[in-house]
């Protein structure tokens, strides 16, 4: 985790960004009953964060070892072919499974 995390502030203090794909946004706004195409950009902010987190936590499962974790990896895969929204929201979340 301490690897992947200092990544990420690496790509950030260089002045790089994560690339957040709009459709998660628009799909974080519709939830909240707006829409990405007439919120102002103060509505769209927390979404973005928030966006920004769930992609570096749906980063982290990919390139952690599949021996001591596979079993968790194929967990949240099944889960997420039938539909169960069950990742971990946050790094430390994450961490902690």
């Amino acid at each position: 985790m301490d690897r992947y995390e200092n990544g990420m502030w690496v790509i950030k203090y260089i002045g790089g960004k994560l690339p957040v794909y709009t459709s998660l946004i628009d799909a974080d706004l519709k939830a909240k009953g707006r829409d990405f195409k007439t919120a102002t950009v103060d509505e769209i902010k927390e979404p973005e964060k928030s966006t920004t987190e769930h992609q570096i936590v749906y980063g982290l499962y990919p390139w952690s070892d599949r021996a001591r974790f596979g079993k968790l990896i194929k967990e949240f895969e099944n889960q997420h072919i039938q539909g169960i929204k069950s990742l971990p929201q946050t790094l430390s979340e994450a961490f902690t499974l």
